[in-house]
């Protein structure tokens, strides 16, 4: 377990490096009216230091001022934050928090169980400004629980948990919000271990472990991405390493070598061509030069003829005529006429 919560306190570490550097406040409810002891105390301030590195854990016996704040935990494990604090749906406490979350602050409600559901549900109400629609449930058999939050920072959390009974962790089963870890039953009906709601910026988280079992695998993982993500948009670096595989297709300047094959001798190949001088064979493609003879076809050829027919014919008229008186030629005498 120690092994798996290193890792991924590693990877958790490894995500949010962009933002080691600043520190931001984390007050830890500790009213051991609420709060079910020191040592769950000491336990919750180091996971939260761990997996939150710039997380400042703060101690509180009584709800503080929230405005420089980043995150507010409150562990209810022994008894009711909602009573111990006096609050109401109208009290100043409660707009407090409503501001809070609004903002852009993440409020993590810790275990809230108790013999008559979860402590909680009014305290969300208030909050929200609306009804959870939220009902506690049991953990009376081993459930596989799924990761259904796989953006930012909870997308390095583990993808299934196994939830067993005498952990110390409750679940829900609720009508408004969304899962982080949960199990369907009944058909479409999710129970769930851990569920978060939306408020303007920020978000109200519950995660179902009394942490009684300090280092149980997915709830602290859990605490550490919802603090992360209230303390800056970390996640948004974690994307870019998948661009790195793609300069791996870079070495696809390997083609390069394509071209090399090119080289060899292909060049050469042509002089073979040369070869086939048959390429006189183009020569008989003067063949369309009978298409020039279509040219002289125009007839106009056959014109000349005739106007050289017509030069004989002046060559008689060139001749002079007999005299008027001069008796024909015999060979245009009359024939002789037999007696």
């Amino acid at each position: 377990m120690r092994l798996h919560f290193a890792a991924l306190a590693a990877v958790l570490i490894a995500a949010h490096a962009v933002h080691s550097a600043a520190a931001f406040d984390v007050p830890l409810y500790s009213n051991d009216k609420v709060a079910a002891g020191q040592s769950r105390l000491d336990a919750l301030t180091d996971n939260i230091k761990y997996l939150a590195p710039g997380s400042v854990v703060k101690l509180t016996t009584t709800q503080p001022d929230l405005t420089k704040a980043t995150g507010y935990v409150i562990p209810a494990n022994k008894g009711s934050y909602w009573t111990q604090e006096g609050l109401s749906p109208a009290s100043p406490k409660v707009a407090a928090l409503k501001a809070f979350v609004s903002g852009g602050g993440a409020l993590l409600l810790l275990d809230g169980k108790t013999d008559a559901g979860n402590s909680y549900l009014p305290l969300l109400a208030a909050v929200l400004g609306y009804d959870s629609k939220c009902a506690s449930a049991d953990i009376t058999t081993d459930t596989n629980m799924n990761l259904r939050l796989t953006t930012g920072f909870f997308a390095k959390l583990d993808a299934k948990i196994k939830v067993k009974p005498r952990q110390g962790v409750s679940a829900m089963v609720c009508g408004t919000g969304a899962p982080i870890y949960s199990a369907y039953i009944q058909g479409r009906k999710q129970m769930s271990v851990a569920m978060y709601w939306t408020l303007g910026k920020g978000a109200v988280y519950w995660i179902g472990s009394a942490f009684s079992i300090p280092h149980l695998k997915g709830y602290q993982e859990a605490m550490g991405a919802a603090l992360l993500t209230a303390a800056g948009p970390a996640p948004k670096p974690s994307p870019s390493p998948s661009p790195k595989p793609a300069p791996k297709p870079s070495p696809s300047p390997s083609p390069a070598p394509k071209p090399s094959p090119p080289s060899p001798s292909p060049k050469p190949s042509p002089s073979p061509s040369p070869s086939p001088s048959p390429s006189p064979s183009p020569k008989p493609s003067p063949s369309p030069s009978p298409s020039p003879k279509p040219s002289p076809s125009p007839s106009p050829s056959p014109p000349p003829p005739p106007s050289s027919s017509p030069k004989p014919s002046p060559k008689p008229t060139k001749k002079p005529p007999p005299p008027a008186d001069a008796p024909p030629p015999d060979s245009f005498a009359p024939p002789p006429q037999s007696e």
